[in-house]
């Protein structure tokens, strides 16, 4: 995840921290934030917020760039407010909080101050959902690990479409979008990333193509 300045923000998932490099790779700071346990998705949001997918804690930690937490949200469950083991984690245009709710076959839209606002299933489609990207027009790509699929949900959580199959992907565990509107999803069982034109009308890019 990059901030407004080029800075990167990894994550040591073992070890449970975030780390922060400088454009060049220099490393910067490396932050617990309070006791993460094998941390799996990080996003940094316009404003320059960190969220963190808090995985074995069943959490999402909000952090400045300077490493100052400023909330946790969630445990373990299933209601409303509730995780287990989230890995995906990524904003909208809006500062809302989207949220791979792996072990719950779920993703969970929160708000920039962790109001729960909805948790959609896909229509059943969601199998061990992992990395999330958010449109510009409100379109939800998630990695159906599960599934090795992209499903798509509208703004609203509705179901679009899945693409891919076990020949294509492998596990997909990530997913971006290039400035010039191209999707890239990591392929995490392949070792590989494969990448399609962003098709936002119907949510459903052609033929992947791999790297």
């Amino acid at each position: 995840a990059l901030d407004s300045a080029g800075n990167m923000y990894v994550l040591d998932d073992f070890g449970g921290r975030v780390m922060q490099l400088s454009p060049a790779g220099a490393l910067l700071n490396a932050w617990d934030a309070g006791g993460l346990v094998e941390p799996s998705g990080i996003t940094v949001d316009a404003n320059d917020t960190i969220y963190v997918a808090d995985s074995a804690n069943c959490r999402i930690v909000k952090m400045s760039t300077s490493g100052t937490v400023l909330a946790a949200w969630g445990e373990y469950g299933t209601g409303d407010g509730q995780f287990y083991y989230p890995i995906g984690i990524t904003t909208d245009h809006s500062g809302n909080v989207y949220v791979g709710d792996t072990g719950n076959n779920r993703v969970v839209k929160l708000s920039s101050s962790g109001a729960f606002l909805a948790a959609w299933t896909g229509d059943g489609h969601l199998n061990y959902p992992r990395g999330l990207h958010v449109d510009a027009q409100g379109v939800i790509y998630v990695c159906n690990a599960g599934a090795n699929q992209i499903v798509t949900l509208s703004a609203a959580g509705a179901f679009l479409d899945a693409w891919g199959n076990s020949q294509l992907f492998n596990r997909p565990a990530d997913i971006a979008v290039s400035g010039s509107g191209r999707l890239y999803v990591l392929s995490s069982g392949s070792s590989a990333i494969l990448t399609a034109p962003l098709q936002t009308q119907t949510g459903a890019p052609p033929a992947a193509a791999m790297l």
